[in-house]
């Protein structure tokens, strides 16, 4: 792959498996891949093509590049300053410390594996979100966005449908499709949640 030449330092095989083993949603994972494997049509992509004379991003004239489409440029850097926040709580840290290339690029190993899947999950939604086709969202659009996000998450766990496989007298089997209530709800602490 190109990227794996481009970036040999880069453990690949974590890239791999914190994209495709932390319960993201396909198209989630689908826009982060292309973010990570930079197949995205940035200025800066596009020029070494030769599709476009200049390399500079047509809002604020900076460098185009993957990594300034997702933290930098338009509401970018707000909504990066405040997911690094987030990040920083969890993480217990102070957020200068959380760098940007974690999003193209999420050779991340934390532990406990609850707190890497809580970073990969956000990380991820922040690219997801960035990279859609309306750039201009605010601050308060992104901070909606999660809120939704999770919120569509604890409601799949929560009430999921089975189909079970029920035995008859007779010794047949008929499918059945119940509802059932996940007892264990997920916990979240209070400082873990998104405001």
């Amino acid at each position: 792959m190109r990227i794996t030449r481009k970036k040999p330092t880069v453990i690949w095989k974590r890239v791999w498996q914190n994209l495709h083993n932390n319960g993201l949603t396909a198209p989630i994972k689908s826009a982060w891949c292309a973010a990570i494997n930079d197949i995205l049509p940035t200025h800066d992509r596009l020029t070494e093509i030769h599709l476009v004379p200049t390399n500079t991003c047509p809002r604020c004239n900076n460098p185009d590049s993957v990594l300034h489409r997702i933290t930098d440029c338009s509401e970018g850097s707000v909504q990066w300053t405040w997911t690094k926040k987030k990040l920083g709580i969890i993480l217990r840290t102070e957020p200068k410390h959380i760098p940007k290339e974690w999003t193209i690029c999420p050779d991340i190993k934390l532990w406990p594996p609850q707190r890497q899947a809580a970073v990969i999950w956000i990380v991820a939604n922040f690219v997801f979100y960035r990279l859609q086709n309306n750039r201009r969202l605010s601050l308060r659009d992104y901070i909606d966005f999660m809120k939704r996000a999770r919120w569509k998450q604890i409601q799949k766990q929560a009430g999921q449908i089975q189909e079970d496989t029920l035995k008859c007298r007779n010794g047949t089997t008929r499918k059945e499709t119940m509802r059932t209530e996940v007892k264990r709800k997920m916990i979240i602490p209070q400082k873990y949640q998104i405001e």
